[in-house]
């Protein structure tokens, strides 16, 4: 039920012009009409005159100033860190030091298996607790409701009407209340914060509940930013390690292209022209095997492998990790045949490695029908 200005304040015994004050200042909160007019919940009404009861005014005042003060100093806290280690202690110290808690809990959520998956756990003092897993919400429909419904919930462990899944989690965390808030970003469930107390049943206040609802809308831009600057740096990484890659395929591949001693080298023709000289093909699967980090990669010519090299691992290690293993080919046609490079990676590959082992595969082609047409006694065909 909404009400004015003039009925708060008969249910507060002040004049309107002080619950007018009120409501400026935060003490209150209300909304306004259309018309600019103020209203406000009742529950408000009855929760801030509880609140005042035997205290004075200015009392009441000056709790309701310290948690947004405390607000305020979280929201500026969590939204100038965008590196994630460092965010997820910043966003549960503020929040046990707003709820007056023991631990607080950050977890990401994932619609599409209905998964939350642990980022951290930290205590009152900042510290990281060891908490970790994944949870399957389908276990937990209470939770799920939450997250569907985003909207903040207490489970209290003496609270005969908690739903039973809920209270054996309390029971294993040794908490007796837990607050639920889901983290949402721009209307899309992203996470959740989990603000336990491990003394007692809690019963916490509107006005409790919207202080830690707004840090958690601050926390959910914070992360999913945070993210978005894990991805950028990561790409960063990944070009600057393919870039070197790069070179490194280019450096060996240059070394075997060149024959010692050649006066004026740089004729490929002369790659499978020396006896002993190495086999180019030989040479382009070790560099790629090593540029990949591959367990095995096979350079074969039409159905016939011409070149093979395989990870320096204990055998069994290599096996192991076959179990999981990726496979990505590039092929290329030469007048000897098709040429195609099977690399077989233990995880799967990214758009740049693809990328990279085509320009491998295109040089490997290249090379093969110089050093075919040099063990033929021909010179590569040539156009004006």
């Amino acid at each position: 039920m909404m009400l004015s200005i003039g009925q708060a304040a008969r249910l507060l015994g002040v004049t309107p012009i002080t619950a007018r004050r009120w409501t400026e200042a935060g003490l209150l909160p209300c909304v306004r009409t259309p018309g600019g007019h103020r209203r406000i919940a009742r529950e408000d009404v009855v929760e801030l005159s509880r609140a005042i009861g035997d205290s004075n005014q200015a009392a009441v005042r000056k709790a309701r100033e310290g948690e947004l003060e405390t607000l305020v100093a979280a929201s500026i806290a969590v939204a100038v860190e965008l590196d994630q280690e460092a965010l997820l202690p910043e966003i549960a110290k503020h929040v046990t030091v707003l709820c007056r808690c023991n631990t607080c809990a950050i977890s990401s959520y994932s619609a599409d298996d209905e998964t939350l998956t642990v980022l951290a756990d930290y205590d009152s003092r900042g510290r990281r607790t060891p908490t970790a897993g994944r949870w399957d919400l389908r276990e937990y429909p209470a939770t799920a409701a939450l997250m569907q419904e985003q909207v903040p919930a207490v489970f209290n462990l003496d609270d005969r009407r908690v739903d039973p899944a809920e209270r054996a989690q309390l029971v294993r965390d040794r908490v007796k209340s837990n607050l639920i808030v889901p983290l949402v970003y721009q209307g899309r469930s992203i996470g959740l914060l989990e603000v336990q107390d491990a003394q007692r049943s809690r019963t916490y206040s509107r006005q409790e509940l919207r202080l830690v609802s707004a840090l958690a809308g601050h926390a959910a831009v914070a992360l999913h930013n945070a993210e978005l600057f894990r991805a950028a740096t990561s790409v960063d990484a990944a070009m600057r390690s393919l870039h070197e890659r790069m070179a490194t395929v280019a450096q060996r591949v240059r070394a075997v292209s060149e024959p010692a001693g050649a006066a004026g080298a740089g004729a490929l023709s002369g790659l499978a022209g020396a006896a002993g000289q190495a086999d180019p093909l030989a040479v382009i699967a070790t560099v790629v095997r090593d540029s990949f980090d591959a367990l095995t990669v096979t350079v074969a010519l039409d159905d016939t492998v011409a070149a093979a090299a395989t990870a320096p691992a204990e055998a069994g290690a290599v096996e192991s990790r076959h179990r999981e293993a990726h496979v990505l080919t590039s092929a290329a046609g030469t007048p000897r045949g098709r040429l195609t490079i099977s690399v077989v990676m233990p995880a799967a590959a990214s758009d740049g490695e693809s990328d990279l082992l085509e320009m491998t595969t295109a040089f490997a082609a290249l090379l093969s029908t110089y050093a075919g047409e040099s063990a033929a006694g021909g010179a590569p065909a040539t156009t004006a």
